[in-house]
């Protein structure tokens, strides 16, 4: 978390030595649908998620069942080799085991898997040796910086590259170890901003202006092809929202396209972006609110405890669990504690709302940490009730509800 932290605090550098890839043109449609139509964008991970137990293809064909599309947009150009790449409603590119997943998902919601990525794609990495030239690109330039390392070890360059290495680093440990939730995320979203900020920016640009201009224009070529196909992916998107007009579309996006497919959606008319956690049907987890807390306080980590914080030996009077600052679920249970002796809490659970009493529940997105601290509080033999899911809960799983007495407790 340092190490995220590190670079969200760093992110106005990106900005200051180059602009973020972002989408420069909005993109346009014949006709506006006149009822909105939800988007669900969910990133996906590709083939990790058969290594990734949290965002596993099964809580992937979960999540989008528990969703109920009226139809399900995947990664795929119309036609592949002169083939279709889906046919009577199903994707026909089964090497993708997304597809294979979307297809499972449409089965069961009786819905159709539709294609919106860029014509031609394959053919257009085939021609242009795409991949190969980002490769030697990339090889070309660390052997530069290799160079800059040495006569200039703390020069720009080297420090760009080194929030780079950063971000990569960051990415490949949120893709193995963490849920749709975070995958889903403006924590995970400004992961790859920066990533990609830097490669497809301050890089080039720095490149440019040491003189190696050639190697620079290879990398604007992979950001500019990567800027067109996203605003054809976008296009395709809202032609479907048209189609679906005040329905709700699934689209399924590899991870690191979300941030871009949302900026180009956030103002058509067409479209009401929803993330999947936003869902009135959905009881699941939710992300942590990382950044804002990051923005507001300068730190991500700071815990908070479900009464006053206290050191050891000191007399509490609450509920007696500790909870991760931005993120509603259970760290500890403090040993001798309300929340200990119910047997019905445990460290990951998922807090989803609270309530004082027999009063209404609160849902805690809408409550800051503090709030949400200050609702545990309160005098020995009153009551809290949680609504609770437990931290091995399915996608789609109802919350459980737990009530808990107030009593004084010592931290041991």
């Amino acid at each position: 978390m340092k190490r995220l932290t590190t670079l969200f605090a760093l992110t106005s550098l990106v900005l200051a030595l180059g602009q973020l890839p972002s989408a420069n043109a909005q993109t346009n449609t014949t006709a506006p649908a006149p009822v909105p139509t939800q988007v669900v964008i969910l990133g996906t991970l590709h083939g990790t998620h058969e290594a990734n137990t949290n965002y596993s293809l099964e809580v992937l064909r979960k999540l989008i069942v528990a969703m109920k599309p009226a139809a399900i947009l995947v990664e795929q150009p119309p036609e592949n080799g002169g083939q279709p790449t889906v046919r009577n409603g199903r994707a026909t590119e089964l090497r993708s085991l997304e597809n294979v997943v979307a297809n499972l998902a449409a089965d069961d919601l009786e819905v159709n898997v539709i294609p919106y990525d860029k014509e031609g794609r394959d053919e257009f990495y085939q021609q242009t040796r795409y991949f190969p030239r980002q490769q030697a690109a990339n090889e070309r330039l660390n052997k530069w910086l290799a160079a800059q390392k040495r006569n200039a070890p703390g020069s720009i360059p080297i420090l760009a590259d080194r929030l780079e290495t950063e971000a990569e680093e960051s990415q490949n440990r949120l893709t193995h170890n963490s849920g749709p939730e975070i995958i889903n995320s403006p924590v995970h979203d400004m992961v790859i901003v920066t990533k990609h900020g830097l490669a497809f920016g301050v890089i080039p640009k720095l490149l440019a202006a040491a003189g190696e201009r050639e190697l620079a224009e290879e990398f604007f070529f992979v950001n500019d092809e990567w800027q067109e196909r996203n605003q054809i992916m976008a296009r395709k998107i809202r032609e479907n929202a048209c189609k679906f007009a005040g329905k709700r579309l699934v689209v399924l996006a590899g991870a690191e396209h979300r941030y871009i497919l949302r900026e180009l959606l956030a103002k058509a008319p067409e479209v009401e972006l929803k993330e999947f956690y936003e869902v009135p049907e959905w009881t699941g987890a939710t992300p942590p609110t990382f950044a804002g807390s990051a923005r507001k306080n300068g730190s991500a980590t700071s815990p908070s405890v479900g009464q006053q914080s206290g050191a050891p030996g000191d007399t509490l009077v609450g509920v007696g669990f500790l909870m991760e600052s931005g993120y509603p679920n259970i760290k500890r249970l403090f040993p001798g504690s309300p929340a200990e002796a119910s047997g019905q809490l445990h460290p990951g659970d998922r807090v989803i709302a609270v309530a004082q009493g027999n009063h209404a529940f609160v849902d805690v997105r809408s409550l800051s940490m503090q709030e949400l601290v200050q609702t545990t509080r309160g005098k020995p033999g009153t009551t809290v009730r949680l609504q609770v899911l437990p931290a091995d809960a399915a996608p789609g799983s109802t919350p459980k509800t737990v009530t808990l007495t107030r009593a004084q407790f010592k931290i041991n």
